[in-house]
This record gives structure tokens, C-alpha cells and sequence, in this order.
């Protein structure tokens, strides 16, 4: 037992002497100047930067603390990167057993400044080892391609870090040709990471919170959040604030380092686009900036044309907006949910309340194409068109509107301008409109100066019905409009250009036939047989400037015919007074003869 006792006591004492050793030495050789001798030149070859650091201290069990790290820019003078504090605690005993076991790491207040060049460089572009690309002509040895994938290599130890603590880290973004809005990020991160053999055994927890702000003109968007993380899962909360609006998303993805299958709902209580819009116009304008072209050469594997995803990203959720305004339009509820795979994006089950109405749409659009393609389907229910069309500035020109609509439209199309859309849309559909007045449009003056009755200058019908089809550029419209005073029925077409080529049919109440008959001469070559005027009319030239013109062919049609029936009537009441005559001396005979007049009718069918 005595003997067990002095070989514990003389471990106890070696290992004692051991660490003191360690220590003494820690202490008296590394030194701080030997230390920034050791670490300072090294790193300043690396980055091609020059590096200045105010302290080192280093413990055998306190660990290693750097404080007031600066890393200059190219030019040595102005700062390129700060960091007040560098702490690296860790444990002794596991080295034993191959084990490095961190308690602490504490990067306190890191702070980087990227500058973009008036010549579209970046600062960060010239930290040599980002420069090492090979001169323009070098033939570039690429190694040879392994017969099978390389094992991953093995790591020395078992690396373990209890706590990353990353304090009020700070990224300033400045671009001095004004294209890029000046920007500046804040983080905080927590951080515990695992190592075994190899670095795909990596295992990692942690959680961030940061913000960014921005300045572009008038526009200081604030974007906000938080997260939380490890190897398989990232659950995140982000608002986007900007002039007085909020916009939320929250989701979670999952497998983000492999495949992304990400699931993200947007919201938003109130959203005011008239505000948005005109903020975005007074923002500088980069018209006439010239972005330099950057050269890829040497550099292996880019490429231009290479669009595709190895591992596609999947993205899908709940869209869901309380209030959204435009033009004076509210539009509420606005609620939907969508998914993005495989390069399509879905948008299904979207519903909203506008104009005491509802709207209800789906929409696909398939981005495998160079040209994008689309096709959905929308449904409008009761929408009250005065409260819609009232403020928008294209109606206020074109006159006044209202309605109570109902459409039902199947459409498709490809293509992300607009000359490209035009000539690919095409959409099959009806509708129904009650309650109708439009009023002082171009087309309805136009058909009031015509025709002489200011009272067409206001148009009103009970109902409108028909059908339409877009095709090539151009809308083929169907339609039968159903009034008191006026009803109508049209079939042609309105390109979406504007331009009008339309046949319009219009039958007169008694009290506008009336009021025609006392202006226009023409007027008995247009009255049907129940005492309406009917004028058949074509509308050309364009919606904002028609030109109606009066269908002459059916008016010089009805004049013949009246003509003919007059002269038929004129040359009957002739040969029936000669036939009279001659029935006269006929019967001194007692001879009976068949009177002209309906000998005609009998040739003539009349």
C-alpha cells in the first residue's frame, strides 16, 4: 500500500512538474513578440496586406487572446478589416487522448469594409490569395481526373468547440459608382461545432440574429432577423421594413446543403404600392453607367451559358396579405399558396376581395425555357369596375366605367417582354356585366357626334353578355347589350395595341328614334317594322381615337328597296287606271279583264 501510495505521488509530482514546465515555458518563451513574430509575417504573405496587432497573450490554461487586429487595405493606410478581440479557451487533459476540446472562441466586434471601384473592382479583389489566377496565354495543368473518389482524409484529433460567440460583427458595403446602394450588416452569432475524423462527421448548432440596412435615394429598406441552425435544418424569421411597410418571412429548409426543400410563407399586414412606386422612381438612375466586363479566363469551370441546378431547388408556402393599395384600389385578403420545383412555378388557390367583389386565379409558369411560358385561369365574381376604374389614370383618359362584372378566363402565353407576350398570349372566355353605364369615352362621343343625339354620349344597358378569344396580337370580342333606351350587339375585334375593328349594331328606344327621325333624313332607311331605328356601324381607328363610320351598305340596301317599292306602287297605280279605261270599253263587249295591279303582284311576287 506505502509502495502504491509513492508511485501515485511521484505521477502526481511529474505531472505537476510537467505542466509547470509547460507553463514556465509558455510564459518566458512565447512571448508576445515572439508570437507576433510568429503569427504576424506569415499572415501578411498570405493576404499580400499589411497587418498591425496591438497585443498576444497566450496561457497554458488561459488560452490565446489578440486584441486590436487591423488588416490594411492595398494601399497600407486606410482599414480594410478590424477585430477588437480574439479569444480561444481550451481544455489540456483531452489532448491526451487526441481530443481538442475548445470551451471558448470569442471573435468580438469583427468589421469588414467592401469598396466597389468606380472600374467595378472590389477591394477585396487584390488579398493575394484571391489573385492568383495565372497570366493571360498561361496554359492552365489541370490535374487528372482519379479513377474513383479519394477517401476523406483523416484528421488528426477530434476537434470539439463548446461555444463560438461572433459579438456585433459589422460589414460595410460602399460603391463609389453609385450603382449599388450603400449597405451595412450587423450579426450576432452562437455557435457549438463537433469534428471527428473526417470533415464530413461535422456537426454544428447554433443561432443568428442580424439586420442590414441600406440607403438608395429616398429608400432605407431595413431588413431584420433571426435563425436558428444545425447540419440539417434552418428555421428562420426575416422582415423586410421599408418606408413605414412590413413584409414577413418565416419557413424553415431543410437538407439546405445538398438539395433545398425550403418552406417559406410570406406576409404582410398593409402594403401601399402607389408609395412604393414613387419612392422607387426619385431613386439615382444608372442610366449611362458602364459595368466593366469581368474576364473569366483561367479560371476553370466557369461558364455563361450554364443554367441548370445539379440539385434543384424546392421552395413552397402560404402567401397572405391583409391589405394591399393601388391607384386607390384595396385590395384585401389577399391569400394563396405556391411551389416552385423543377424550374415551375405554381400559384394555386389565390383568392381576394376588390370592389365589394371577389377574384379567384391559379397560375403556372415553367422557367425551363429560354422564353418562359405560362397559363392559369381567372375567375371575377361581382366586382363593382366604377370603384376600379375611377382612379386609374389609363380610364380617367378614356372616360368613365361602371359595372358590375363577372368573367371567367382560361389563358396562356410565353415570354417575359412585352412584344413577345403579345404575339404568344391567347385566352378563351365570357363574361357577364349588369347595371352598365359608360359614359363620355372617346368611342361614345364619337357615335353621339355621328348620329347627332348627345344622349349616346352616356350609355346605359341593363346587360351585357358575350364571349371573347385572344389570338394573335388581337382580342375577338362577341357581345349583346340589352337597354331601355339603346341595346347593341357587337362581333369583332380590338388588338391589344388599341387598334378597333368592330361591327356595332345599335337599335334605338322610341324616344332617341324620334329625336333622329327630326335630324337625319336618312332616318326611314333605318326603321324596322315595329318603328325602332337600328344603325349598323363599324368602329376603326383606336380606342383612345375611333373612327365610326355608318354601315353605307345596308343603308343604300334599304334605299333600293324602298325605291323599288315605290316605283312598283307608282306603276301599278299607272297601268290600273289603263286597265280601268280599258275594262270600260271591255264590257260594252262583255268582255272581263284582270286588272294590272295584281297582274304585277302575281309576275312580281308582291
Amino acid at each position: 500500500m506505502g509502495r502504491l501510495l509513492r508511485i501515485i505521488t511521484v505521477l502526481v509530482a511529474v505531472i505537476i512538474v510537467v505542466i509547470v514546465g509547460l507553463a514556465t515555458f509558455i510564459h518566458f518563451y512565447l512571448t508576445e513578440d515572439r508570437l507576433k513574430a510568429l503569427i504576424i509575417p506569415p499572415a501578411e504573405r498570405t493576404l499580400g496586406r499589411k497587418i498591425d496587432v496591438g497585443n498576444i497573450k497566450a496561457g497554458l490554461f488561459s488560452g490565446i487572446v489578440v486584441r486590436d487586429v487591423i488588416i490594411k487595405e492595398a494601399d497600407g493606410k486606410a482599414d480594410f478589416a478590424r477585430l477588437r478581440t480574439f479569444v480561444l479557451r481550451y481544455s489540456l487533459l483531452p489532448l491526451l487522448h487526441k481530443n481538442l476540446e475548445v470551451n471558448t472562441i470569442v471573435i468580438d466586434s469583427p468589421f469588414v469594409r467592401l469598396i466597389r471601384e468606380k472600374d467595378g473592382h472590389f477591394n477585396y479583389e487584390t488579398l493575394k490569395f484571391l489573385s492568383r489566377s495565372p497570366r493571360p496565354g498561361t496554359r492552365v495543368q489541370r490535374p487528372a481526373r482519379p479513377s474513383s473518389p479519394p477517401a476523406a482524409e483523416a484528421l488528426p484529433l477530434f476537434l470539439t468547440v463548446d461555444r463560438i460567440h461572433v459579438k456585433d460583427a459589422k460589414v460595410e458595403l460602399l460603391d463609389k459608382s453609385g450603382e449599388i446602394p450603400k449597405t451595412e450588416a450587423k450579426a450576432d452569432m452562437k455557435l457549438s461545432l463537433k469534428i471527428g475524423r473526417d470533415i464530413s462527421s461535422m456537426k454544428y448548432d447554433g443561432e443568428l440574429i442580424f439586420s442590414v440596412t441600406s440607403k438608395y435615394g429616398n429608400l432605407n429598406p431595413l431588413i431584420s432577423g433571426n435563425s436558428k441552425f444545425n447540419q440539417q435544418v434552418v428555421d428562420f424569421s426575416v422582415d423586410l421594413l421599408t418606408d413605414g411597410q412590413r413584409v414577413s418571412l418565416t419557413g424553415q429548409a431543410r437538407n439546405y446543403l445538398k438539395a433545398p426543400n425550403i418552406k417559406l410563407d410570406i406576409t404582410s399586414d398593409e402594403i401601399d404600392l402607389d408609395r412604393l412606386l414613387a419612392t422607387a422612381a426619385s431613386l439615382p438612375s444608372a442610366k449611362g453607367k458602364k459595368t466593366v466586363a469581368r474576364s473569366t479566363q483561367g479560371r476553370e469551370g466557369s461558364t455563361s451559358t450554364d443554367t441548370g441546378m445539379a440539385n434543384p431547388i424546392q421552395v413552397n408556402g402560404n402567401l397572405a396579405f391583409r391589405k394591399i393599395l393601388y391607384s386607390g384600389i384595396e385590395i384585401k385578403n389577399l391569400k394563396g399558396t405556391y411551389q416552385f420545383k423543377d424550374q415551375r412555378l405554381v400559384i394555386r388557390d389565390i383568392s381576394t376581395q376588390v370592389a365589394d367583389g371577389t377574384i379567384n386565379s391559379t397560375l403556372t409558369i415553367d422557367l425551363n425555357k429560354a422564353e418562359p411560358g405560362y397559363q392559369g385561369n381567372l375567375l371575377i365574381k361581382g366586382v363593382n369596375l366604377g370603384k376600379i376604374v375611377s382612379d386609374l389614370s389609363t380610364t380617367r383618359r378614356l372616360g368613365r366605367i361602371s359595372a358590375i362584372a363577372g368573367l371567367n378566363l382560361t389563358f396562356s402565353g410565353a415570354g417575359s417582354t412585352w412584344p413577345v407576350m403579345r404575339e404568344t398570349l391567347s385566352a378563351i372566355g365570357n363574361y357577364h356585366l349588369k347595371d352598365v353605364e359608360i359614359g363620355e369615352t372617346p368611342i361614345t362621343r364619337a357615335i353621339s357626334l355621328l348620329l347627332g343625339l348627345k344622349e349616346l354620349g352616356i350609355l346605359r344597358f341593363d346587360t351585357i353578355d358575350g364571349n371573347l378569344k385572344i389570338h394573335r396580337g388581337d382580342v375577338l370580342v362577341k357581345a349583346k347589350m340589352s337597354g331601355n333606351d339603346v341595346s347593341a350587339s357587337a362581333d369583332g375585334k380590338v388588338g391589344l395595341d388599341g387598334r378597333l375593328d368592330m361591327p356595332l349594331t345599335i337599335t334605338l328606344g322610341p324616344k332617341l328614334t324620334k329625336k333622329l327621325k327630326s335630324r337625319a333624313s336618312i332616318t326611314r332607311y333605318l326603321m324596322t317594322e315595329n318603328g325602332q331605328a337600328v344603325v349598323s356601324l363599324r368602329l376603326a381607328g383606336t380606342i383612345s381615337k375611333p373612327a365610326p363610320r355608318l354601315n353605307t351598305a345596308a343603308i343604300k340596301e334599304k334605299a333600293e328597296k324602298e325605291i323599288r317599292q315605290r316605283a312598283f306602287q307608282a306603276l301599278e297605280k299607272v297601268l290600273d287606271k289603263k286597265s280601268s279605261q280599258k275594262g270600260q270599253s271591255s264590257n260594252d263587249t262583255g268582255n272581263e279583264r284582270m286588272p294590272a295591279g295584281k297582274l304585277l303582284k302575281g309576275l312580281f311576287g308582291r
